[in-house]
């Protein structure tokens, strides 16, 4: 295979990464920190201990004396803290024995308007396709390049056998 050949190769492995990269931008879930399931019943009787508050600001988001804390639904696995004061909303959902906390509302799958991230995407996966066809252009070459050879190859075998040939009928009529 040619040289051609790998530098697209890796082109499309760099070019499907961008692509990749440019969706987790496009569409993401995080949270700001966990914390202890433990905390899941006080919640649940709209009551914010001493415990809560210290682990909020043990994480950088202090807590005011101006709260509300309310189950979100019925299956108890989500919770909502307003802090009227400082004007946050956070949004606890309990996840493996921990109670992942977001800043914001509900965590779901949030679609932004990163059209930057969109552009990266779509790029991205436009040009690994592109360069898979080139590679697959490249290996068609280099088989019709080898069918040539092989042709030649057989055209030498004839001609050599031509000329055994006609080597050994000067020699008997001599």
């Amino acid at each position: 295979m040619g040289i051609q050949f790998f530098i697209i190769f890796a082109l499309s492995i760099a070019f499907l990464s961008v692509g990749v990269t440019g969706w987790s931008d496009f569409a993401s879930i995080t949270w700001k920190f966990s914390i202890d399931s433990q905390f899941a019943p006080e919640l649940n009787g709209d009551v914010i201990s001493e415990g809560l508050r210290e682990t909020f600001q043990k994480n950088g988001f202090p807590l005011s004396d101006n709260l509300s804390s309310s189950p979100g639904g019925n299956s108890n696995n989500w919770w909502v803290i307003l802090d009227r004061d400082n004007q946050r909303t956070y949004t606890l959902k309990r996840d493996d024995g921990v109670l992942n906390v977001y800043h914001g509302s509900i965590p779901r799958l949030r679609l932004e308007a990163n059209y930057f991230a969109v552009f990266r995407c779509f790029s991205g996966f436009i040009l690994f396709f592109i360069s898979l066809y080139l590679m697959g252009f490249f290996l068609y070459l280099e088989e019709r390049e080898s069918g040539r050879i092989m042709k030649n190859v057989k055209s030498f075998a004839k001609l050599r056998r031509f000329l055994e040939r006609h080597e050994q009928g000067r020699e008997g009529k001599q």
